[in-house]
Formats: structure tokens, sequence, C-alpha cells
């Protein structure tokens, strides 16, 4: 496929998407194609729309126009991003992309607004459309052409999104997807709205009104989903799931790693990740060493999957007959009352002839009970008066 020809001749290493200067690279790439392509699109939907004095042909240009600036605002994301840390942003300036992003989506979604109010008014002011069969054929023609480079613009955006994990690539793609429909919609209001003509059946309405309508309904729509995706993004999403479950079974994998908890990602950019991470080790260890070790894990952490771990010993008993017995305890209790809960870090402490045992317990999100019914179902369930329980509540940091 050319993509992939023009890939292996302009960007430096393909496979290291993680390297901010090849994601770059990759960004500017898609950027410089949505720019040459949706300027020819301008140029000949705008021409062929103020010709016919057709709106919804005015509006499919106009969204053109807005994909074009899009592009040069995702080539203005990209450099800015690329920018090292300083005094101002000590986690560098990654998390540009995502405000590019969002200018993006609120410009879709000012132009369909635009769009809808243009439409509205072409409906009430109907007039009877009229064009010549030479220029119905060339403004077919040319929709025809939209398309073709729509499901091509589409195609790369998926491509190099899905490569280099950008959300701002996404976002175009999607709005590529969301133009070939609108084309289509424009393609067979058109023919309709000609075949009446020629028959000289007054359809009583404005069909090119109405078409603006569904391409400016369609805009609205995505721009809205758009908008709510990039400022998720910005607020602050969760890891995905799959890619936090790699770095801890990587950090398992090492021989004096009892266990792992309390693991909080932090994203400042697509690929700037620092997480932290409660590591278990035997308490019984020489501290000074396991020090290092850690040091070590974090990183050989950030050699493979260029995250910036941070991690926090906790002491754990391995040999200590009670653990055994109060982890059974735990798990059966915590486990009558749901299997989504989940518990970690658990301290006995012996306080006269009372035990208690401190724990941390991990909740999801909109879970069925308050963490105080949970505390009293608990109790409930261990029933003991001679033991006690102290619980921290969790929720996870992870999709």
């Amino acid at each position: 496929m050319l993509i992939d020809f023009i890939i292996k001749k302009k960007i430096d290493n393909p496979n290291n998407i993680l390297d901010i200067k090849t994601r770059n690279q990759f960004g500017v790439l898609a950027a410089i194609i949505g720019v040459i392509t949706n300027f020819i699109l301008i140029v000949t939907k705008l021409s062929i729309g103020l010709i016919i004095n057709s709106v919804s042909v005015i509006a499919n240009a106009i969204d053109s126009l807005s994909d074009f600036s899009s592009n040069i605002i995702t080539l203005l994301g990209f450099h800015l991003s690329k920018k090292p840390a300083d005094k101002e942003h000590p986690f560098g300036h990654q998390r540009i992309e995502y405000v590019s992003g969002l200018i993006v989506s609120l410009l879709i979604l000012l132009i369909g607004v635009s769009i809808l109010v243009t439409s509205v008014k072409k409906l009430i002011n109907y007039e009877v459309f009229s064009i010549s069969s030479q220029l119905f054929i060339v403004t077919i023609v040319i929709l025809i052409l939209t398309i073709i480079i729509k499901l091509y613009q589409f195609y790369i955006y998926n491509k190099l999104a899905k490569m280099i994990k950008s959300a701002n690539l996404h976002d175009n793609a999607v709005d590529a997807l969301t133009d070939i429909f609108g084309a289509l919609f424009l393609i067979i209001g058109l023919i309709i709205n000609y075949v009446l003509m020629i028959n000289s059946i007054d359809p009583k309405f404005s069909i090119d009104g109405t078409l603006g309508i569904l391409e400016s309904i369609l805009i609205i729509v995505s721009g809205i989903k758009l908008v709510k995706e990039e400022a998720d993004f910005i607020i602050g999403k969760p890891q995905d799931k799959e890619f936090v479950k790699k770095i801890d079974d990587y950090v398992k994998s090492f021989d004096k790693v009892i266990g792992t908890h309390d693991v909080i990602c932090h994203m400042y950019g697509p690929e700037m990740c620092y997480m932290t991470m409660h590591v278990e080790v035997d308490e019984n260890s020489n501290f000074k060493e396991i020090d290092l070790y850690t040091e070590d894990i974090e990183d050989k952490v950030f050699e493979k999957f260029h995250v910036y771990l941070t991690i926090h010993m906790d002491p754990a008993s391995i040999n200590d007959p009670r653990i055994k017995e109060y982890n059974e305890l735990l798990d059966a209790s915590i486990g009558e009352i749901s299997n989504e809960l989940s518990y970690h870090d658990l301290r006995v402490i012996n306080h006269k002839r009372l035990t208690i045992l401190v724990f941390d317990l991990l909740v999801p999100y909109k879970f069925k009970m308050t963490n105080k019914e949970i505390l009293e179902a608990l109790n409930k369930k261990i029933n003991n008066k001679r033991i006690k329980i102290e619980v921290k509540f969790d929720h996870g940091y992870e999709e």
C-alpha cells in the first residue's frame, strides 16, 4: 500500500512508537495528507455548491474546511507536544495533543450547528430546485470523489491512530467516516431532486434543506462524542487494564516479589505514564538489598514499557500461620458479600485479648453497597468478638 511505502520513507524508526520523535513524525505525516486532500475537496465542493446554489453541497464544503482546519491544528499540536519539560511544565507538553484534539472537536460541533441553522432557513424559505444535466453530473462525480478520498483518509487516520495510540488521529478518523455518510446522503438527495425536477414534480419542501439538516445532525452528534472523549483525556481517564496487567505481571515475575497492590497510573500524554505500585516483600529481607532490587525493577520497567515506575515496599509475613488462618477467614467472609471485592496488605496486630486485622479493601466504582454497609456486613460475617477489623477502602485506577 502507498501509506506503508510513505511510512518507510518518511518515518525514521516506525517500530519505536514510544519514542516522542517517531510519534510526532507519524502525526505530521497524517496531518499533511489531510491538508492536501481536504484542500482539494474544499475548492471543488465549494465551487460547485456556489454555482448550483445548494446549501447541502456548500455545507459539505464547509465541513471539509473544518477538517482542513483540524489538520492544521493537529500539525500545531504534534509540534508543540514534543517540546521538552521546563520549569512551568515539569511533566512535558504532551497533553497539548489532547487540547488540540478538543479544539478540533469543538470546531466540528460549531460547524454542525452553523450548517443546521442554514439548512433550517433553506427549509423555511423554500425554493424549487433547478440544475442543468451537466452540472448535476459534475456534482455527483465530485461527491463520489469525496467519498473515495474520505475512505482513504479514514484508512490512513485509523491505521496511524492504532499504531501510535493517538486520540487526535482517532478523532480525525471518526470525522472522515461521518463525512462519508454525509456525502452518501447528499448524492441520494440530489438524485431524488434531479428526478423530480426533470419530471416537473414539486415536492412542496426543500430536499436540499432537509439533507443539510440530516448532515448537520450527523456532524453535531460526532462533535459531541469527540468533545467528550477529549475532555475525558484532559480530566484524567483510567489507564487501559491490559496495559496495567502486563506491567503488574512483569513485576510479579521477579523472584523476591510476593505480590503487588495499589497500582496507580497518571498519564501526562499518550505515552508519558507515571505509575506507583506497592510491592510486597518478605519482612525478614535485608531492606538495603531490597531497596536496590526494587530500583532495578523500576529501571527494567522503564526500558520495557517506557513507564516511570515508583515502588513502595510493603513487608509481608509469609511464614506466620496466623496470616494464613486470617486470610482464609477474610476470603470466605468477603466472598460471601461479593466476588467483585478484593483485599490486600493484611496486617495482624495483637492487643491484649483482641486481634486487630488491618487491610485494604478494593471496591469497584458504583458498587451496590456503601462503605459503611460493607463494613457492617463484614463484621456480621466474621462474628467474632475477639477480632476487630480496620478497613481502608480503595478504588481501582485502570479501566
